[in-house]
């Protein structure tokens, strides 16, 4: 059994709310990733065998988030593709250590997942729900200092406020064609 926690982050459960009152029209596309802080002694290698794949250890999140902020459609095709950046040892058991996938619904929504094992800042999530009238993005705390365009249109380029204390986490960020980007930054 899988918990799925990030149902219940007040982050996503406001994105998700914004989905259902029609904040960004018709959703149509998720982006999603779960990035892993790379281990240079490769610990999940030796589980590898028995794990079920990349997509299974570090996307289980992402794919449920795109169901559920689509409406809980039907996949009806799937592609991925993977390469073996650092941890050769994977190759044994037809793994990778970073991928991409992109899964077609029914409906026409789609979503797309990438998923690491090597990042080497340390682990990163974060989520963008694309929709006809507006965009959201959720993502983990940003440690890096300056600002990430969420958004160039014809209001001009939008920051998303950064912090360099670890205790702080961007929450969400919106945007619809009548209001420039609202970011919300909390701190813990």
């Amino acid at each position: 059994m899988v918990g799925f926690v990030r149902r219940f982050d007040p982050s996503y459960v406001q994105a998700h709310a914004d989905i259902e009152a029609g904040v960004i029209g018709q959703p149509f596309l998720v982006r999603s990733q779960t990035c892993d802080m790379n281990d240079p002694e490769g610990s999940f290698v030796r589980f590898a065998p028995t794990s079920g794949g990349i997509f299974m250890d570090c996307s289980v999140h992402d794919i449920d988030l795109a169901r559920w902020m689509l409406g809980n459609p039907r996949a009806t095709r799937a592609f991925a593709s993977g390469t073996i950046v650092l941890h050769q040892g994977l190759a044994e058991c037809g793994d990778v250590d970073n991928g991409l996938a992109i899964v077609e619904f029914e409906g026409g929504a789609r979503a797309v997942f990438y998923a690491s094992r090597t990042m080497a800042h340390g682990h990163e999530t974060s989520t963008e729900v694309i929709g006809s009238a507006g965009m959201l993005s959720i993502a983990s705390a940003r440690t890096a200092t300056g600002c990430r365009r969420a958004m160039r249109s014809a209001c001009g380029t939008a920051c998303w406020p950064t912090s360099s204390s670890a205790s702080a986490r961007l929450s969400s960020v919106r945007w619809t064609p009548s209001s420039p980007p609202v970011a919300a930054l909390h701190r813990s």
